[in-house]
């Protein structure tokens, strides 16, 4: 293993730092070696990422529809029911009079 001395001057001192050793050609193919498979592990990350995020999409694009077919088929229903309820509203503004007319004679 080679050495590189490296010197540093900072106003007039001069400053001489640690040798920094120079990798082997061995431990040069290793450390490449090292760096293609950690790019290799994040390209399939990110594919199964985005795989899963296609998922998600689709899964969000049928529960879209099913709603929108759920909503449209329940609006006759809907409609019953506020026909309903403004009856009822109806009859118990009525039954409130009433009794207003008889408090009233109380």
């Amino acid at each position: 293993m080679t050495s590189t001395n490296i010197t540093a001057k900072i106003g007039r001192k001069q400053i001489s730092t640690a040798a920094i050793p120079s990798p082997t050609p061995a431990t040069q193919r290793m450390i490449e070696g090292m760096l293609a498979q950690e790019k290799s592990i994040a390209s399939m990350s990110t594919q199964w990422v985005q795989a899963t995020l296609m998922a998600i999409q689709g899964t969000m694009l049928a529960l879209q529809e099913t709603m929108s077919k759920n909503h449209t088929e329940s609006r006759p229903d809907r409609e019953t029911m506020k026909t309903e309820l403004k009856n009822e509203i109806g009859e118990m503004k009525m039954e409130i009079k009433n009794l207003d007319g008889k408090i009233g004679q109380i």
